[in-house]
């Protein structure tokens, strides 16, 4: 399996990678391998002999797969693949219990460890390679024959899965294969399966007023005066009425978001300022959004981080127009003093803070380095720190309270609550979302 699959599938999270040779029937071996296995009873034995994996499927991940490939046995084989859980008999097959799954051989039946076996697929023999596998986002299991994908095989035990393997016969031989590579094609299935429900929750209606609403919101949040004025020129163009900053609308759009009058009053009144020291900021005109700043908000500290980041920004903008070193290091030591009145005591409290610290230690860095495009500190010299700093400087104006309520960010938080609840009720399977995974686009994936 490439890497970066596993990675995606299963992150850090310890997978199965070998058989568990300390617990097995006497009439069973294990090769050195640990990965193939043979039933060595004489042929009187009639016992059904089970192997486990090391350890159990992992849970937090969209799927589980390995497969096995069925090396010897007789015309009648009563091998059987599945899964099955922790101090399983392993004088059983799996599917023989309850909570045990497991695909025949002779009938291509499939036990779910009840007294009735459904009819699943077709039968397999020497030189088949049979896959078993998870779905976690359908909370199901599911078999492939010959990279061939056989359906739906029932509904996810939440218990601990372990890859299973029952043999029945003298002579009858399996190999497992944990990590790739498949015969099946588990990359293309992984990417089907993420698609399968991004096309779902497309599918669901949304009206676009809620959708246009979130999107001005969101601009009025950060301040993109312009870019909220041009979005609703656009918008307005349509048929849709999209005004869900205005009058009643305005009202049940800010509780549906539990966002009070007073914020948004200060996010629409502020924002030409803000909108003009964020250009400033963007074009790196540090000095000019440094005095709109003293200016127009004269409440916020001078040692806050969005003065902070202003100062090592501008000291970063001298450094890049090829200003003279000494006066860059006067104008930033000058600079600095303005933020801490209080003398040095405040200036030992000040580097205290470890995020303080390391914005002066990655600006002032450059200073080492002649070239400082091939410098390890590089990105400090790229739009994404000026795009920084106007996000500081922008919450810093709005202060805290407002600055965390950006209607899409409250969006994504719920999103991802709701996906661990979910979790939760799925038995604690399934992947760990996170906001990056739910921002990415799907095309990730299909590279």
């Amino acid at each position: 399996m490439p890497e970066s699959l596993s990675e995606k599938l299963y992150g850090c999270v310890k997978i199965p990678s070998c058989l568990n040779s300390r617990i097995r029937q006497h009439y069973i071996t294990i090769l050195k391998d640990l990965l193939t296995v043979e039933y060595t009873g004489k042929s009187r034995y009639c016992d059904s002999g089970s192997v486990q994996s090391d350890t159990c499927a992992p849970t937090n991940c969209p799927l589980y797969y390995y497969e096995v490939e069925i090396l010897k046995c007789d015309n009648q084989p009563k091998i059987v693949v599945g899964f099955s859980y922790n101090n399983f008999h392993l004088n059983r097959h799996p599917g023989s219990e309850p909570n045990s799954l497991g695909y025949k051989s002779e009938d291509g039946y499939c036990m779910n460890g009840t007294s009735k076996s459904d009819n699943y697929g077709p039968s397999y023999g020497k030189g088949d390679v049979i896959g078993c596998g998870i779905n976690y986002l359908k909370q199901n299991y599911f078999f492939t024959k010959n990279g061939s994908f056989l359906g739906n095989a029932g509904n996810l035990f939440h218990i601990d899965n372990y890859p299973t393997v029952g043999l029945n016969s003298y002579g009858e031989s399996v190999k497992f294969n944990f990590n790739g590579p498949f015969k099946f094609n588990i990359e293309e299935y992984f990417k089907k399966i993420l698609s399968t429900e991004r096309e779902e929750i497309n599918a669901t209606p949304v009206s676009k007023d809620i959708t246009n609403g979130i999107v001005k919101y969101y601009l009025l949040h950060r301040g993109y005066s312009r870019t909220l004025k041009a979005f609703k020129n656009e918008a307005n163009k349509g048929d849709m009425n999209v005004d869900y900053l205005n009058g009643e609308k305005k009202e049940n759009f800010i509780d549906k978001l539990y966002i009070s009058n007073e914020v948004i009053n200060k996010m629409e009144s502020t924002l030409d300022k803000r909108s003009e020291i964020i250009d400033n900021i963007l074009k790196g005109d540090i000095t000019k959004a440094l005095k709109a700043l003293s200016d127009e908000f004269p409440h916020i500290q001078k040692n806050s981080m969005a003065y902070i980041m202003l100062v090592t920004q501008n000291f970063i903008e001298m450094l890049r127009s090829g200003s003279d070193i000494q006066k860059s290091l006067r104008w930033l030591q000058d600079y600095s003093k303005k933020l801490m009145p209080n003398g040095p005591e405040e200036l030992e409290n000040f580097f205290e803070n470890d995020k303080v610290k390391q914005v002066f230690q990655e600006s002032c860095g450059l200073l080492a380095y002649e070239d400082l495009e091939a410098s390890p500190l590089k990105d400090n010299l790229l739009n994404k720190r000026r795009m920084e700093t106007a996000i500081v400087v922008n919450d810093t104006i709005l202060n805290k309270d407002s600055a965390d309520l950006s209607s899409l960010k409250i969006i994504i938080q719920y999103l991802v609550l709701g996906r661990k609840l979910l979790k939760e009720i799925n038995g604690n399977t399934g992947p760990l979302y996170s906001t990056h995974d739910l921002c990415s686009p799907l095309m990730k994936f299909q590279n």
